[in-house]
Order: structure tokens, then C-alpha cells, then sequence
């Protein structure tokens, strides 16, 4: 007896629907996606059961010619290609006349649909793949499609589906995720005969983000990049506003909702150094790709794409969402950050302070103080005054444990700071201004250099790259078998040894050796933490608020260079929940 038996046509149709058709959002979404490619710009989606049960679809899109009607549940029956070179230039959502055939053969199917000059709609009823009838109805423009009892026929798949809720999830998660990306369109979706989701028709992705996503809208920013072959519009959280909760990612290829692990690195490589590594921001990613230089034939439900190469994704992505970070920096400028100018006369005043505090002249010290600043903002440019305002000291030093951590008080929050990436965060900004001021770092000499030896490669490393370590701060030379140190970054601490040093440019050589998109602010941060107090350090008060003044005074004050919290902050009100007070 044959082991071996050939499938019929029935078997082979329900094994493929189940590639196609996992549950009740696999059929809403490929029954939209086809309201989509018929230009409607209205749809509306019925459910009964969480779509277990019943889901109609109403377009008012170009509709079905009579002749074509009863090809549609044919398999492989498409209007979007007539060969396979067609799959590579093609925009539309569908292509491979799958969608309504397997449906067909795990449902029962009505299909009514008209086109403009019909004075009727044209009807199919279609149970277990196969036409049972033929009818007409009044004319509405459009098509309407009806799915009846999911999986009625394969007991078994049945079993598989979840909860009513949870269906129902899936599918207005999905219909949210394509609204998104086709604001122009008007979505309506009805649950049990109660309308719950209206999307208006909306004129921009910004408008239809902010319609469904209104609670988080306003801590977004947007960012841009084009070139010849693609274009990136995304909107993502601005740094200080992300925070531990897992943000909502929705990735678009030419509107097509994709997953893409490319686009996911690319967003998190931009917010490094600011925000935490387990922080997720929320990101809407607009990508436009020519399609020749994609392959979207690649999963059964479209979800994935392929590239000739990655950085086609990545470096649009990373730069768009840069340029995002970037408009922050220009549009909420801190109006309370004092210029070095300022700096400058308010550290002086303080120091003649000291001398008046003994005497008990404190307020001719306010009165000075206050003469003298306004004096020198008299000085500067008016569009440049805001920014030369003195910011006022408005925190308290409540003391240090571990020898680690900064306690402080400050508007009704209590914070433990971290010392270490504190000062590393500070002194990474102030290296990142020093390089663009200078053209490099400046230098300090040793006063005895030292040689090191280091093995073949990296030595030809650190030789190759001479004038980058130079405008690091590294002047090395060539002695023998060795390399001799000459000078370091300036503002490296005064006690650092001949082996912390060596670690440093062993950290800088894999900096320079790292495939990275911003190798330049590796290099920083490794710099900025060798420059930073370390921690175990006992320190004094005065050291401790230069740190935290310093700390405020940053342009990112939440994470350090590589990503990690900078401090915890504990409101007053969740002190005084945790102790019963309220």
C-alpha cells in the first residue's frame, strides 16, 4: 500500500488558508487592505463576537465588475500583477489573489459589490470555496463583503481562537495601525451593533497620530531625512519624556505595516546616551522606498520585507529620528541655562559673598548681585538675553552614601544621584562643545611619558590613527617596540596612573576599531567617564553640588553617554503613600 497519497484540492486549500488566515484580524486585514488598493476612502468594519462569529466589511471604493465578481474566490486571481517582474514595482497592499480564496474555503462568504453607472449591486453567496448563489440587491457603490462563522468547517482551528476580548484587541489594533498610515481615509468600526471608533478623514500623519494616539502626542517630535532612493518621516518621543513602560512602535514601508528588527536597531542606536538601554521610546517610522529595491514576497501575511542592504532602513531611520532629537535642542532651548558669561560674574559675586556673610551684608550682596547681572545682560545681543538669565540654585544637599550616591532635595522631589555618570554626562557635553570650539580636545603634557607595549594589531591601530588621537588629546610616538604617551585629554583626572591611562587608549582603540553610526561619541563617553569622580569617592559638599549644579545645567540630564539612569527621583507624594501618610 502507497505510503505516499497526493492531497485533493479541498485538503491543499485549507492547509494554505492557515499560512493566510490565523484568526479573525488576518481576515479583516487582508478585506481592508483590499478596500485600500479599491480607493475607498471610506470604510467601515462590523464585528459581531470578536469577528468569530460575523465581519463585514463596506467600502465605497471603485467596486467589482459582474464578469470579475466570481473570479475573486478563485486562488491566485489578482488585478495587481500580470507577472512575477510586476511584484517588484508594485504599491499596492495585495498582490497575490490569495486573500478572498482561503477565506472562502474557512468561512461562509457574501460578496456584494457595484460600480458607478450600475443601477444594481451584484451578489454572491460562497460556502466551502464553492458559488452556491447568484442574486442581485439594490445598488450601493462599493463592495460589501460578509464573513460568516470562522472556521466552521475545521473544528480544530476553531479551538485555537482566544477569548472574545482578545480578538476583538487584535482587530482594532490592527485597523488603528493601518489608519495611521492612510490618514486621508475615514475608518469606522461597529462592535455588536454599537459604533465604538470613528477616525475622521485627517489631511497628515501628524493629524491622524494625534486623533489616535491623543495621550501621547504631545511628547512627540518629528524628524525627516530623504534621499534618491528613500524618504523617512517619523515621530518619536522627545528623551526626558520616555520612560519605563514599553512604548508603541509602528513601522510603515511605503504605508505598509512592517516589522523590521533594521529599523527597530536604528532607533534605538539614535537614543543612545539618552535614555536608559531598557527604555523604550514611542516611534511612528513613515518609510519610502522605491519598490524596485524591495522584496515584499517574503511572508504569507506581508509583514516582513526584504533588501539588498540593511543600511537602505537603518541610516534613513537613525538620521531621521537624530534630526527628531535634534529640533528639541532648537525649539525647547532650557531659558534658565546661564552663558560661561554669566557663570563667570556669579561665581565672583559668591566668592565676595563670603567675606560679606561674616559681616552679616547679605542683602548688599543681592542688591550687587542683581545690578551687576542686569548690567552685563545690558551687554549682550537682545535675542541672546533669555538665554544669559542666571539660574537661580534651587536644590539642597542632604548629604552622600556609599560614597556613591548624591542625596537631594529639589521641588518637592527627593533624588539619589549617582556621582560617577552625574559628572560623566557633564563632562561628555563639555568635551562634545571643546571639540567643536578647538577642532579637538586640548592637552595636558606628562611630565614623565610613558611607553607601553600593546600587541601587533592594535598597536597598527593606534599608528594609523595618530591625527585622531591627536585631536583626542593623545599625542603618542613610535619607540622601538613601544608607544610613548606624551600628553592626554586636559581634564583627565589629576590622579590618574600609567595603567588607568593605558586602559583608556586600549578602551579608545576599540572605539576607533567599533562599526558604529556615531563612533565619535564612543569615543567621548569612554573620555568623559576616565575624566568623572569615581565612585566610592568620598566628597565634600562643595564638590557635591558642582556636580549636581552641573548636572542640571546639561542639556540631558537623565542618562549618562551609554544609556544608563543618572539618578532616581522620588516625589513627595509617593514618599508619603509608601510611609501611610496619604
Amino acid at each position: 500500500m502507497n505510503k505516499i497519497h497526493v492531497l485533493d484540492s479541498s485538503t491543499i486549500n485549507k492547509i494554505a488558508a492557515g499560512e493566510v488566515i490565523e484568526r479573525p484580524a488576518s481576515i479583516v486585514k487582508e478585506l481592508v487592505e483590499n478596500s485600500i488598493d479599491a480607493n475607498s476612502d471610506e470604510i467601515v468594519v462590523k464585528l459581531k463576537d470578536g469577528g468569530k462569529k460575523e465581519i463585514v466589511v463596506i467600502d465605497n471604493g471603485t467596486g467589482i465588475e459582474k464578469e470579475d465578481l466570481e473570479l475573486t474566490i478563485l486562488r491566485h486571481a489578482t488585478s495587481k500583477i500580470t507577472k512575477i517582474e510586476d511584484i517588484y514595482s508594485i504599491l499596492s497592499y495585495g498582490f497575490r489573489g490569495e486573500a478572498l480564496s482561503t477565506i472562502a474555503d474557512v468561512s461562509k462568504m457574501e460578496i456584494s459589490s457595484a460600480i458607478e453607472g450600475y443601477d444594481h449591486s451584484n451578489v454572491i453567496e460562497v460556502e466551502n470555496g464553492q458559488i452556491n448563489k447568484k442574486t442581485i440587491a439594490a445598488f450601493r457603490n462599493g463592495t460589501t463583503i460578509t464573513i460568516q462563522n470562522l472556521f466552521y468547517n475545521i473544528p480544530a482551528r476553531q479551538k485555537f481562537l482566544k477569548t472574545t476580548n482578545y480578538e476583538l484587541k487584535k482587530i482594532i489594533d490592527w485597523i488603528k495601525s493601518i489608519a495611521v498610515s492612510n490618514p486621508k481615509i475615514s475608518f469606522k468600526i461597529v462592535v455588536d451593533n454599537k459604533e465604538i471608533y470613528t477616525f475622521q478623514k485627517k489631511s497628515s500623519y501628524e493629524e491622524r497620530i494625534n486623533e489616535i494616539h491623543f495621550d501621547i502626542t504631545k511628547n512627540l517630535t518629528q524628524g525627516t531625512y530623504k534621499d534618491p532612493l528613500v524618504s523617512a518621516i517619523i515621530f518619536v518621543t522627545k528623551p526626558h519624556k520616555v520612560n519605563e513602560s514599553k512604548g508603541i512602535t509602528q513601522i510603515y514601508i511605503n504605508n505598509r505595516p512592517i516589522k523590521n528588527f533594521t529599523v527597530l536597531s536604528a532607533i534605538k542606536k539614535a537614543f543612545e546616551a539618552k535614555i536608559p538601554k531598557v527604555y523604550r521610546p514611542d516611534a511612528f517610522i513613515f518609510l519610502e522606498i522605491n519598490p524596485k529595491i524591495i522584496d515584499i514576497n517574503v511572508h504569507p501575511q506581508k509583514l516582513e520585507v526584504r533588501v539588498k542592504e540593511d543600511s537602505l532602513l537603518f541610516l534613513p531611520t537613525y538620521y531621521a529620528v537624530k534630526n527628531a532629537l535634534e529640533q528639541i535642542k532648537e525649539t525647547e532651548i532650557d531659558k534658565t541655562r546661564p552663558t560661561q558669561l554669566i557663570s563667570t560674574i556669579t561665581a565672583k559675586l559668591i566668592a565676595e559673598s563670603e567675606t560679606k556673610t561674616e559681616r552679616g551684608g547679605m542683602d548688599d550682596f543681592f542688591v550687587k548681585a542683581e545690578k551687576t547681572i542686569q548690567k552685563s545682560l545690558d551687554i549682550l545681543p537682545e535675542e541672546m538675553r533669555y538665554r544669559a538669565t542666571p539660574k537661580i540654585k534651587n536644590f539642597k544637599i542632604i548629604g552622600q552614601i556609599f560614597n556613591t550616591y548624591i542625596l537631594v532635595e529639589k521641588n518637592n522631589s527627593f533624588y539619589i544621584v549617582d556621582q560617577h555618570v552625574a559628572e560623566e554626562r557633564y563632562n561628555f557635553e563639555q568635551i562634545q562643545i571643546q571639540y567643536q570650539e578647538h577642532n579637538g580636545l586640548l592637552k595636558q603634557e606628562l611630565l614623565v611619558p610613558f611607553g607601553f607595549l600593546l600587541p601587533v594589531e592594535d598597536r597598527g591601530v593606534l599608528l594609523e590613527n595618530k591625527e585622531e588621537l591627536g585631536k583626542l588629546g593623545f599625542e603618542i610616538d613610535e619607540l622601538k617596540d613601544e608607544l610613548l604617551v606624551r600628553t592626554i585629554p586636559l581634564k583627565i583626572r589629576n590622579n590618574i596612573t600609567k595603567e588607568e591611562t593605558k586602559e583608556l587608549l586600549k578602551d579608545v582603540i576599540r572605539g576607533i576599531k567599533a562599526d558604529i553610526a556615531d563612533k565619535q561619541a564612543g569615543l567621548f563617553a569612554t573620555i568623559a567617564c576616565k575624566m568623572s569622580v569615581k565612585a566610592g569617592t568620598p566628597l565634600n559638599e562643595l564638590q557635591m553640588e558642582k556636580i549636581i549644579e552641573n548636572l542640571f545645567d546639561c542639556e540631558n540630564p537623565f542618562t549618562c553617554p551609554h544609556g544608563r539612569p543618572i539618578f532616581i527621583e522620588l516625589s513627595k507624594d509617593r514618599i508619603e503613600k509608601e510611609v501611610s501618610r496619604k
